[in-house]
């Protein structure tokens, strides 16, 4: 866990952790525990989660501990952390999302601090925190969807859409353009266009036999349309339609009837 930021503490402080009580009172007091580098303190909003988890984080690796840069306080445990900070309360943070967490700067990155616990999805779980939302599925690892990628994203239903799970951050594609991978799809925008477009299914696998936005159909310029009878999705250079009797054709398409 984050344990190059404990404090060290004084030999008067180890002397009164070690003349505390030893075991978790029935409810929050402020009080040292035990755990396997020692007496460590753990008090105020952080306890009582700790406790209303019944100690599922684990036991305590450190002492309440001041985070450096922003008002807040952490106690690592041997199974997650609890952060926190006036704004969000306390939470835990753990598994994938506290190594993605952690790279970006914890506290002091883009995501700030945790605004929730993390939540089971069918298939996954999600966390908020105060600068965005992570993501995580075993297949997928943990990943954040913002900007109106997320909007988009959001209006296909999450992660219970057609694209799933984020499968990568954000990333530069062809002549100025911007992608992300998803778990069944991707969503792209140009550079000169100001809403992202995905594309997911049948269509997917086709457009990436012919070099994604780099080939001949270029970026996405719609998502995908339904019409009686088929679908249709447009491209900077073409059309994708897919019937249930002829299944995904470039540019026409035979009506089943």
């Amino acid at each position: 866990m984050r344990t190059v930021r404990t404090r060290t503490r004084t030999k008067a402080a180890a002397a009164l952790a070690a003349l505390a009580v030893l075991a978790a009172p029935a409810a929050a007091q402020a009080a040292v525990y035990p755990g396997p580098n020692g007496p460590q303190w753990v008090g105020g909003a952080i306890e009582q989660e700790w406790l209303r988890l019944g100690g599922a984080p684990g036991e305590p690796l450190n002492s309440e501990t001041p985070t450096p840069l922003r008002t807040g306080a952490y106690n690592d445990f041997t199974r997650q952390a609890i952060y926190w900070s006036p704004g969000t309360g306390a939470h835990t943070v753990g598994g994938a999302f506290y190594g993605y967490w952690g790279a970006q700067g914890w506290e002091n990155g883009p995501l700030g601090f945790p605004a929730s616990n993390e939540t089971g999805l069918r298939g996954g779980v999600m966390q908020q925190y105060e600068g965005g939302t992570l993501y995580y599925s075993p297949t997928t690892g943990a990943h954040q969807v913002r900007g109106r990628f997320y909007t988009l994203w959001d209006s296909l239903r999450w992660e219970q859409g057609p694209l799933g799970y984020p499968a990568s951050e954000p990333a530069p594609a062809a002549a100025g353009g911007t992608f992300q991978r998803f778990q069944h799809g991707a969503i792209y925008q140009q550079a000169s266009s100001d809403e992202p477009y995905a594309i997911s299914g049948a269509f997917y696998p086709h457009w990436a036999a012919q070099g994604y936005e780099r080939g001949r159909l270029g970026y996405p310029t719609t998502s995908e349309v339904y019409y009686p009878g088929v679908v249709v999705q447009y491209f900077t250079g073409g059309t994708l339609y897919w019937t249930p009797c002829t299944g995904v054709t470039v540019d026409t398409y035979e009506y089943c009837g």
